[in-house]
């Protein structure tokens, strides 16, 4: 998939993990930013995406939106959940709700960067 097709949406509420991802995204594709819910919803309705790097410690309602709205608009884009500090219980619920993988804040940016491409190329 060429970098100008390929559309990666961000939704993490830290921002500095969010520049550091929006930085790394650039570089692979068309890249949009969310900080809350709403914004994501906006965008999750109005273009397709093939990535969607998702925070991970969503309240248990925000991601039940979420999910309902990725399983109308976009069943098809691959997920990655996002976690300052994951802890098992969280990751494992990521995990069942459809993310492929997980990323951290402490991850070094080339295996952040390495992941995401992986994600893309499924």
């Amino acid at each position: 998939m060429m970098k100008n097709n390929v559309r990666i949406l961000v939704l993490e509420d830290d921002p500095s993990f969010r520049e550091l991802l929006k930085s790394l995204c650039n570089e692979l594709g068309k890249t949009t930013v969310a900080h809350d819910l709403t914004t994501a919803m906006d965008a999750l309705t109005q273009e397709p995406f093939q990535l969607l790097l998702m925070d991970g410690n969503l309240p248990p309602h925000e991601n039940s939106t979420l999910n309902a709205a990725l399983e109308d608009f976009q069943p098809n884009v691959q997920r990655l959940a996002l976690f300052t500090s994951p802890d098992l219980t969280t990751v494992i619920n990521a995990m069942k709700g459809g993310a492929h993988d997980i990323l951290w804040t402490a991850m070094d940016k080339t295996l952040l960067k390495a992941k995401i491409k992986e994600a893309l190329s499924y």
